[in-house]
């Protein structure tokens, strides 16, 4: 294991400039659609957003894969000496288990309660996970996921939209188009090995079929 300077590990150290990276996005209130391409982007973009909580702002979650995790905020607010009940309770969440589910929330329900909420940012994690489904016809799938990625990009011209999706399964190969299809419209995306990178390019369309 890798020590830099300070004492404190490689991954470490990778992990506290991508937080800072994240913090960086809420506190300016910086628009755009933020892709996290790994299930290890769950835990940093939640403790990101707790500072601006603790100011007094909320943050929407729509979780589509199970993947929001409340005792990230527990063990954090804890490590501030705050009550984690206290920061809990700005963080709306809703959960949806198929795309249909996730389809309905994000573009039906969520545009009127943000209105009433008005976040300081909109979290998503693992939506396209129920898009995988091969239970799910493959042109449903697309036609549904465009309404999501329409309503994300609308929301994204007012706050952070922090997108968190793991890497396609082997087991969906043929719908890893839909996971490119959402790269495309990110304005950064952070690749599972912690770089970041400002909008959709070359190097990402062959970084994505890497991992297909």
């Amino acid at each position: 294991m890798r020590t830099c300077p300070g004492g404190e590990t490689e991954g470490e150290a990778k992990s506290r400039v991508i937080l800072r990276e994240i913090l960086g996005h809420i506190q300016s209130k910086k628009k755009g659609l933020l892709i996290f391409c790994g299930k290890h982007y769950r835990g940093p973009v939640v403790a990101a957003a707790i500072q601006p909580v603790l100011k007094g702002g909320t943050v929407v979650v729509v979780d589509g894969g199970n993947m929001f995790d409340p005792y990230v905020i527990s063990r954090v607010t804890r490590m501030l000496g705050v009550l984690p009940r206290s920061v809990l309770s700005r963080f709306y969440v809703s959960r949806g288990f198929s795309c249909y589910q996730i389809e309905s929330l994000i573009v039906s329900m969520l545009p009127d309660f943000m209105k009433e909420k008005q976040p300081v940012a909109l979290i998503v994690t693992g939506p396209l996970e129920t898009f995988y489904d091969s239970k799910v016809p493959l042109r449903d799938a697309a036609s549904l996921l465009r309404g999501v990625t329409g309503t994300l990009l609308a929301f994204s011209r007012k706050m952070p939209v922090m997108v968190v999706t793991p890497l396609p399964p082997s087991a969906a190969k043929e719908r890893g188009h839909l996971f490119e299809g959402l790269l495309r419209k990110a304005d950064f995306i952070f690749t599972p090995e912690g770089e970041v990178i400002t909008g959709f390019h070359r190097t990402c369309l062959q970084w994505g079929r890497d991992f297909r």
